[in-house]
């Protein structure tokens, strides 16, 4: 699914959410940053399969999307509910 997505690079974590260290997170974090700072004009987008991959729920959804947006860097889900909360709603691709 990620690569028919055409994304690039692909991290995969193989621990559960309820994980406080994800480092396979933290790196696809670092990872769209250090690409955004090296190329600001270019559009820089962490896909991820759903939304719950990065956490289980809109509290803990909230610090790393907040790092995302403020870096520049655009969110994508590839499937799940894009309309049940507001909070998927806010990262949907236009």
């Amino acid at each position: 699914m990620l690569s028919a997505a055409r994304c690039t690079r692909v991290l995969s974590e193989k621990v559960s959410i309820r994980i406080k260290i994800r480092p396979e997170l933290e790196k696809a974090l670092a990872l769209v940053h250090e690409i955004k700072t090296a190329a600001p004009d270019q559009a820089v987008i962490l896909t991820v399969h759903e939304l719950k991959r990065l956490a289980r729920n809109a509290a803990e959804t909230y610090a790393p999307s907040a790092q995302l947006q403020s870096g520049g860097v655009q969110l994508e889900q590839l499937t799940g509910s894009r309309t049940r909360s507001a909070w998927a709603r806010c990262f949907r691709r236009a």
